[in-house]
C-alpha cells in the first residue's frame, strides 16, 4: 500500500468516524429529549395531583381516593369519590378533618397498639334500659373519645344476643372492638381496669350540681360532649377547652362523625341477608353523587314505641287498627320540596350551564311503618322534582320498625334492621326530620356530618340546623 492509499484511508476513516460521532450525537439527543419528554409529562401529573389534593384542604367534606394499603381496610363500594361528603377513614382528607384520631402506622404490627393499652372502656346498652340505638351510638362516640384520650382499648357491644359483626366490623385492626360471640366470658370491672362508657352530665344543665364540681375538679377529668340531642340542647366550645387543648385538631362538630368513622364499616357481604340489595343497588345508588342528590326522608309514626310498650304490658298492639294506613303530611312533603328545589338551584348555579346538575333525585325514606313507606312509593314514585324537571325515586328498606331497646332483648336481626337505617341515613347530601327530639334521625346526620333540616309543622325551614 502507497503512501497515498494510507493517506486516502486515514481520510476515510476519519470521516466515517465524524459520520458515526454525528449520528451517536444526534440518537443521544433523541433520547434525551424521549426521557426529558416523560419526566416533564410525569412532574405535570404530579403536580396536578398535588393541587387537586390541596385545593380542597380549606373543605372537609371531600372525599379522596384511598391508598393501596388504605383501601384494605374499606369496603370497595365504599371507595367513591365526593366533595359533598365526608371523607374516609384512611384517605387524605379524613387524617385533615380528624387529626385527632390515632391512625395505625404502616408496616407496624397489629399488636403493637393493642399490647401497649393497658385499660379498657366498654360501650354497651343497658341490659335493661328503654332506650335504642340513638343512646347506644352515643356512647360509642363519648367512649371512643375517653379511650383515645386515656390511650385504652376500646370494645363495643349490644348484648349477648347480638353478634354485631354480622352488620358492622372494624375499619382499621387498631381498633379491634370486637368480642367473642357468645359474650358471657367477658366481663367489665373497674379491679381489671376496665369501666364502662357513660354519658357525662352538661356543664349548661349542671353548672350548681355540686356532684359535677367535684367531678371537674379530679385530676385528669376531661368533659367528653354528648352529641345525641345537640339541636335541642345546644353544645358550646367554651365547655370543652380542656378536651379541645388534649387532643389537637378536635372539633365539635366534625368529633363525632371522625369517631364513627374510624370506629366501623358496613360488613360486606354478610349485612346483604338482613337487607339483600345493599350492596348491589341501595349503596351504590346513595353513593352516586355525579348523578344523583339524595334526601333522607326520616318520618317516625311512634309505631315502634308503642308496640314495644304493648310488649312490655303484654297487652295487643292496636296501633295497627286504628292507623291501617297512616300517611305523610301535606305540610312536611311541601316542606322537603321546598328544600329540593333550593338543593336543586344552587346545584346548577354551581355548574354554571345550561344543563342540570344531577339526572335524577333520590328520596330515602326512613319511617317505623311499613304502610307508611308502600304508600309513598305509590303516591311519589316516579314524579319529577319541583325543580328541573328531573325525575324523582323513592328508595326504602325492608325494615319492620322494630324497636331495639335492651329491655326487648333484641335479636341480631332486629339490631340489623335499626342499624342499617341508621347507618343510610347518613349516606346522603341531607337529612329531612319531622321532629328535632328523635335523636334516631339526629345521630345518623351527625354520623357523616350531613346538614339536618328540620320540617316540623311548627318550624319548617330550607336552611341547615346548626348546632355549634
Amino acid at each position: 500500500m502507497t503512501k497515498k492509499d494510507d493517506g486516502l484511508n486515514r481520510r476515510k476513516g476519519s470521516h466515517i468516524h465524524k459520520k458515526r460521532s454525528l449520528a451517536s450525537v444526534r440518537f443521544s439527543l433523541k433520547c434525551g429529549c424521549f426521557y426529558l419528554g416523560v419526566f416533564l409529562l410525569i412532574g405535570l401529573l404530579c403536580g396536578y395531583y398535588f393541587v387537586l389534593d390541596h385545593h380542597d384542604v380549606g373543605n372537609w367534606k371531600n372525599r379522596h381516593v384511598d391508598s393501596s394499603h388504605e383501601k384494605s381496610a374499606r369496603n370497595s363500594v365504599v371507595d367513591t369519590t365526593s366533595s359533598r361528603r365526608f371523607p374516609l377513614f384512611g384517605s387524605a382528607a379524613f387524617r385533615r378533618t380528624c387529626p385527632w384520631v390515632t391512625m395505625p402506622q404502616e408496616n407496624t404490627p397489629q399488636t403493637t397498639n393493642e399490647t401497649t393499652r393497658s385499660c379498657t372502656i366498654y360501650a354497651v346498652p343497658k341490659p335493661n334500659g328503654s332506650e335504642g340505638l340513638a343512646e347506644w351510638v352515643e356512647l360509642l362516640a363519648i367512649g371512643y373519645i375517653e379511650a383515645t384520650l386515656k390511650n385504652c382499648h376500646f370494645t363495643l357491644s349490644y348484648g349477648p344476643n347480638v353478634d354485631v359483626s354480622q352488620i358492622l366490623i372494624p375499619v382499621s385492626s387498631h381498633w379491634n372492638w370486637t368480642l367473642p360471640i357468645p359474650q358471657k366470658n367477658f366481663t367489665c370491672h373497674s379491679s381489671r381496669k376496665c369501666w364502662y362508657a357513660k354519658r357525662q352530665p352538661s356543664n349548661i344543665l349542671n353548672r350548681n350540681n355540686t356532684h359535677m364540681r367535684k367531678a371537674m375538679d379530679q385530676e385528669g377529668f376531661v368533659h367528653i360532649p354528648s352529641y345525641r340531642h345537640p339541636f335541642v340542647y345546644q353544645i358550646y366550645k367554651s365547655e370543652f377547652k380542656e378536651l379541645m387543648q388534649r387532643l389537637p385538631g378536635f372539633d365539635l362538630a366534625t368529633g363525632f362523625a371522625c369517631a364513627m368513622g374510624a370506629l366501623f364499616q358496613l360488613a360486606q357481604p354478610r349485612a346483604s341477608q338482613f337487607q339483600p340489595d345493599l350492596f348491589s343497588y341501595i349503596l351504590p345508588t346513595l353513593r352516586n353523587t355525579n348523578e344523583n342528590l339524595v334526601l333522607t326522608l326520616y318520618v317516625r309514626t311512634g309505631r315502634t314505641d308503642r308496640m314495644a310498650s304493648a310488649e312490655l304490658k303484654g297487652t295487643a298492639m292496636t296501633y295497627d287498627v286504628k292507623k291501617p294506613n297512616p300517611t305523610i303530611s301535606p305540610q312536611f312533603i311541601d316542606c322537603v320540596q321546598q328544600i329540593e328545589t333550593k338543593l336543586l338551584q344552587e346545584a346548577n348555579t354551581t355548574a354554571n350551564n345550561n344543563k342540570n346538575a344531577y339526572q335524577r333525585v333520590i328520596w330515602l325514606l326512613i319511617s317505623d311503618s311499613v304502610p307508611l313507606k308502600t304508600g309513598a312509593i305509590a303516591n311519589y314514585q316516579g314524579q319529577e322534582a319541583a325543580h328541573g324537571g328531573i325525575p324523582r325515586s323513592i328508595l326504602t328498606t325492608t325494615s319492620r320498625g322494630i324497636h331495639t331497646r335492651g329491655a326487648r332483648n333484641p335479636s341480631t336481626a332486629d339490631f340489623a334492621e335499626g342499624v342499617l337505617d341508621w347507618y343510610l341515613m347518613g349516606e346522603s347530601d341531607a337529612v329531612i326530620t319531622i321532629n328535632l327530639s328523635h335523636s334516631f334521625g339526629t345521630t345518623a346526620a351527625i354520623r357523616t356530618a350531613t346538614p339536618l333540616y328540620s320540617c316540623h309543622k311548627q318550624s319548617q325551614s330550607t336552611v341547615p340546623l346548626k348546632w355549634v
